[in-house]
């Protein structure tokens, strides 16, 4: 049985998931895309990263339309105002994220694709690790 879990019941409003990309059976969704109310699925497992990326607002590169193919330039300007934002954020943690550009046309309002590279704490070590960072939906 293919177990699907809305983020929200796992990290609370208003604090932004980290989906991390691995085989666990249980995949992970959240409403995104704007008004048009997508929910991409990714299966993994989640950390609630706090308020990491809660004022990068996803909805003015595009909203409803930042998946779309005519708004190819819009996710570029996403993807380098996030890479440069996230570098600035973490740059004091053990770990670091990271845009995820070889997977750019995935991105949409609320769903970034990222790559995690370091320690976190003495549990588990990242070494170019796919996820999503789900920031919450703007509607």
């Amino acid at each position: 049985m293919r177990k699907v879990i809305d983020i929200e019941y796992v990290v609370g409003e208003d604090q932004t998931a980290l989906i991390v990309l691995e085989k666990t059976g249980v995949f992970y969704t959240a409403q995104c895309g704007g008004l048009r109310c997508t929910h991409p699925e990714a299966e993994g497992f989640v950390i609630n990263v706090g308020r990491f990326a809660s004022s990068f607002d996803t909805c003015k590169y595009g909203c409803s339309y930042l998946d779309m193919p005519e708004c190819a330039e819009d996710r570029k300007t996403l993807a380098t105002d996030f890479d440069n934002y996230a570098k600035e954020e973490t740059k004091s943690w053990r770990w670091k994220i990271a845009f995820d550009w070889s997977r750019i046309d995935e991105t949409q309002e609320g769903w970034i694709p990222v790559l995690l590279n370091g320690k976190v704490e003495d549990m588990f070590e990242f070494e170019n690790s796919p996820g999503f960072i789900h920031n919450g939906n703007c509607d």
